[in-house]
């Protein structure tokens, strides 16, 4: 637990007096609230990160079929929503996965089997998003 977090608790169990699962429920609240307020600064060690990306997988499954497709190769967008045959929420999944750092987008060159000329938005899975697969099938097992 980080030391803004503790802090938080300690406060508010000198102003009410908490049972042990209140406590417990408060905690990962405050946890979770600091996570969201600190996803771009970057997290302190290791065992902090797993902790986070536990949080973000249960919190959204949906991302790990966008995270298992792009790890076999990068995908620009409308070939991956095509993948994940549903645009209007997949590109929702997309833009969250992009948010919490598990995969960068970048413009390119499309395809030379295109038969436009256009720039395509290259979706690249990052090595925190690979860790987070890792860390998801090291559960299943």
């Amino acid at each position: 637990m980080s030391h803004v977090s503790e802090l938080a608790l300690r406060k508010l169990k000198e102003r009410m007096q908490l049972s042990k699962r209140a406590e417990e429920v408060i905690r990962d609240v405050i946890e979770e609230a600091a996570m969201e307020l600190s996803v771009s600064s970057g997290v302190s060690n290791a065992r902090d990160e797993a902790r986070e990306l536990r949080i973000i997988a249960e919190r959204y499954p949906s991302i790990i079929k966008v995270l298992e497709i792009l790890r076999e190769r990068p995908h620009y967008t409308r070939e991956l929503l095509d993948k994940l045959n549903t645009w209007g929420y997949g590109l929702e999944e997309v833009r969250r996965c992009e948010y919490y750092g598990l995969i960068k987008r970048e413009w390119g060159d499309c395809d030379r089997k295109s038969k436009f000329r256009r720039r395509c938005l290259w979706n690249y899975i990052t090595e925190r998003g690979l860790r987070l697969l890792a860390l998801i099938e090291g559960e299943e097992e």
